[in-house]
């Protein structure tokens, strides 16, 4: 058997399930069903000896926040694969694919989105076993069989029988009269977005049935470069690339697609209403996260993650609550959420979009409170990171460290603070803070001023070659 990578998909932005999920943190870094992210028990997925380091492709903004996930999975080889933006499944795929087979054109591509929920890590591998005898010159599609006439998942026809066999025909999304039609007729499977095959014979056949998305692509792979550990494909040329999915690019149109029927638990958490689907209810059919409180109240799905949520006499409903934002919803409109995103987009909504957490090359900040008169970040620092050496020319900053020890810089001065010790950080002064110990480093940062926005950073000295970037975010 050749080397088999894992190519996880990390691109998606999970919109169908705001508020909880967001542009800035997507569904598959969050702990939707039991304590792991869905990213995080993807990748426990291919920890099996059969498989390779896996290569993950994602955005500039989720890569810091994938490679921590990586390593505290004790996947510290893993390599990324970053999209200056996103081009949809055909680039991000034969990117991959052009990637891996430079050095190993032989190697056998796992293709996975990183946001489905198997519960049943050990029949999903012993499937991949299965099916990697037919990968020699064939693209291996794992075809969920239906367990009801879901009209939400698009629908793979085989040609019979109970093992691998030739794909006939691709469906989206069915209604239901045509999704009952597909459950009874026994050979048409759920799409599960995962597939196996040569990474060449992948690359092949974009080339034969989408030259232009080859060639696009192929440039801005060449294009790219390492930056900080990682591969990033070039911003410009990848713009060129024709955004098209990859089973119209390529699988509707080869002639080796086969399917695999398997029949593992498995749900691709699209909505609220499937989210309650693989949800523990009580005996009312009410499934709650956070702190929730209900009388006379049914088949309802209540989660928050900061305020109390209360319901009395309600029945059928979707109701989450945030910090920032509260959804509430009929179950039986959960898909409409999506248009409730696109309003909110018209109207430049952006903060919306963001989530409080956002993660940087050396840990990671979280936004406590944002007002027009201050604003409070919480700040966590690895062990043997630091900061950019940088000023400020609308905000000045109250720094207390929470635990650990910070080494300071305020322009010729360096000293440390332990916790329960603070300092302030004028307007234009040059400052820093790191951490020189074996744990987590925490503070509390205040700003007050007039701008409290992250392209107000003036980079003078950095370890992670940003000063160039030095009037844009912290990146």
């Amino acid at each position: 058997m050749s080397e088999i990578i894992p190519v996880i998909l990390s691109g998606g932005s999970g919109t169908r399930l705001w508020p909880l999920s967001r542009a800035s943190m997507p569904k598959q870094f969050i702990a939707l069903a039991g304590e792991q992210d869905l990213f995080t028990q993807t990748l426990g997925r291919v920890k099996d000896n059969i498989f390779g380091n896996p290569l993950v492709v994602c955005s500039h903004e989720h890569r810091f926040l994938v490679r921590e996930r990586c390593i505290k999975a004790g996947l510290h080889n893993a390599e990324i694969l970053i999209e200056p933006e996103g081009r949809n499944t055909a680039a991000a795929i034969l990117a991959a694919a052009l990637y891996i087979a430079r050095t190993k054109p032989e190697a056998t591509m796992l293709v996975m989105p990183s946001d489905h929920f198997m519960p049943k890590p050990d029949e999903f591998v012993t499937a991949v076993k299965s099916a990697a005898g037919g990968t020699a010159d064939n693209i291996v599609l794992f075809g969920i069989k239906p367990a009801k006439p879901h009209t939400g998942y698009g629908y793979i026809q085989g040609a019979g029988g109970s093992s691998l066999q030739k794909v006939t025909k691709f469906t989206e999304k069915p209604n239901l009269e045509t999704a009952l039609q597909y459950l009874a007729s026994g050979n048409y499977f759920w799409n599960s977005g995962m597939f196996f095959a040569k990474a060449q014979l992948l690359a092949d056949e974009m080339k034969l049935h989408n030259a232009a998305i080859f060639a696009a692509t192929e440039k801005a792979l060449a294009a790219g470069g390492e930056d900080l550990g990682d591969y990033v494909i070039a911003r410009e040329e990848y713009k060129l690339v024709p955004s098209l999915a990859f089973d119209i690019a390529v699988m509707e149109k080869t002639d080796k697609a086969q399917v695999l029927p398997v029949d593992f638990p498995w749900n691709d958490l699209g909505s609220w209403d499937s989210l309650w689907d693989i949800s523990h209810a009580d005996e009312n059919k009410n499934v709650k996260q956070g702190q929730v409180i209900t009388v006379d109240t049914k088949n309802t799905y209540l989660r928050s993650e900061g305020p109390v949520l209360c319901a009395v006499g309600v029945d059928n409903i979707i109701a989450v609550a945030m910090h920032d934002a509260v959804l509430v919803a009929p179950r039986d409109r959960a898909e409409e959420i999506k248009h409730l995103v696109e309003k909110m987009k018209a109207d430049n909504q952006e903060k919306l979009f963001e989530h409080t957490k956002s993660y940087r090359p050396w840990g990671y900040y979280e936004v406590l409170q944002d007002t027009p008169e201050y604003k409070a970040k919480k700040l966590t620092v690895w062990p043997g990171k630091r900061l950019s050496l940088q000023k400020h020319n609308f905000r000045s900053e109250h720094w207390v460290v929470v635990s650990g020890v910070a080494t300071i810089t305020l322009d010729e001065r360096t000293f440390d603070l332990k916790p329960g010790e603070s300092t302030y950080v004028p307007v234009g002064t040059v400052h820093r803070f790191g951490n020189n110990g074996s744990e987590p480093m925490t503070i509390i940062e205040v700003q007050t001023g007039s701008y409290f926005g992250e392209d107000d950073i003036i980079r003078f000295e950095d370890d992670f070659g940003r000063v160039e970037n030095s009037e844009k975010k912290r990146a």
